[in-house]
């Protein structure tokens, strides 16, 4: 999935207010709209040859929040990886520059925690993914229905990974 794309998919995605204000509160119902909120940069689109790098440097992301998962503004160079956010468990989320796989990285012991993607489009593709399933339990109630959304999650992402990187997402389906 390129940055386009997955901005796209967001913003064509949100969640509805209609499904979430029954159950909660004004400033919660709040914080979970802006969390899904992406906007445009003040410039002008422009490719770095990376989809990470297009979505980070052509999108504010200052308020995307997907199961505290979130992605910095600056990015932060360390060794052979590109720091471009944080995992929800604290974890950095970096791009390795020499194989181009995304990971979560552990920095107390300076080594990779999970593998998140094989590559860049990869990790875009499975993060929007996780956006679908946060979205789902969110606006439902229904536990048959929150078991459907799961299932979804479940054969869109082991269908497209690798056992190594499953793990990462694998973690999001307890926490559900």
């Amino acid at each position: 999935m390129t940055a386009r794309e997955f901005v796209s998919n967001i913003r064509a995605n949100q969640p509805e207010r209609i499904h979430l204000e029954n159950r909660l509160n004004t400033e919660t119902l709040h914080g979970i709209l802006s969390d899904a909120h992406i906007s445009d940069s003040d410039s002008n689109y422009q490719e770095h040859g990376n989809e990470i790098l297009n979505l980070l440097h052509n999108f504010d992301l200052s308020r995307l929040n997907v199961y505290d998962i979130t992605f910095d503004h600056d990015l932060e160079v360390y060794q052979d990886f590109l720091f471009f956010g944080w995992d929800t468990i604290g974890d950095r989320l970096g791009y390795h520059i020499p194989s181009g796989e995304v990971v979560s990285y552990y920095l107390h012991g300076d080594c990779v925690h999970f593998r998140c993607a094989m590559n860049d489009r990869q990790f875009l593709q499975l993060f929007f993914e996780l956006y679908l399933l946060l979205k789902g339990q969110l606006e439902t109630e229904d536990e048959q229905a929150k078991d459907r959304i799961r299932e979804n999650f479940w054969s869109k992402t082991t269908s497209t990974v690798p056992d190594t990187y499953w793990k990462h997402y694998e973690r999001f389906l307890v926490s559900t």
